[in-house]
């Protein structure tokens, strides 16, 4: 992901691109992909980030057992 990243980046906008390839692509990821339902998959695809949080370990899963 990271060198198509810096593909693209340095095509669209040239050695500013290839300097901020990531940081690019990762606002784009949270501003327009994250942003709506439709593209959320796409989102997921690119890596983590996931919008939904883990769920939350039950209180017999939590309690540490007695030594």
């Amino acid at each position: 992901m990271v060198i198509l990243s810096l593909a693209v980046w340095t095509a669209v906008l040239g050695p500013l691109g290839a300097i901020s390839s990531v940081l690019v692509t990762m606002v784009f990821k949270a501003l327009v992909l994250e942003a709506d339902d439709q593209n959320r998959w796409i989102a997921r695809l690119m890596g983590k980030g996931d919008s939904d949080p883990p769920p939350e370990a039950s209180e017999e899963e939590q309690a540490v057992p007695a030594a």
